[in-house]
């Protein structure tokens, strides 16, 4: 039987939610793998210039860079 999920696209607010909660990009898709099982987890390019904006956006330079490393760690 397929899954009844074909894939997750990731949404800037899922992330920008985590950043609040303090998790890093990695900690949330572990939980939503845990969710959605094996289902491809992908973030389009529209996210990828929010996040960037928001980044460039920081009212700090130590906020920016919380910023860039939450993301890939």
């Amino acid at each position: 039987m397929e899954p009844a999920i074909l894939g997750l696209v990731l949404d800037s607010s899922i992330l920008v939610a985590a950043e609040r909660a303090r998790l890093t990009t990695p900690a949330v898709i572990k939980n939503i793998r845990a969710s959605a099982g094996e289902a491809p987890i992908i973030i389009c390019a529209v996210t990828v210039a929010e996040l960037a904006h928001g980044i460039y956006r920081a009212n700090s330079m130590e906020r920016s860079q919380q910023r860039r490393c939450r993301c890939i760690r």
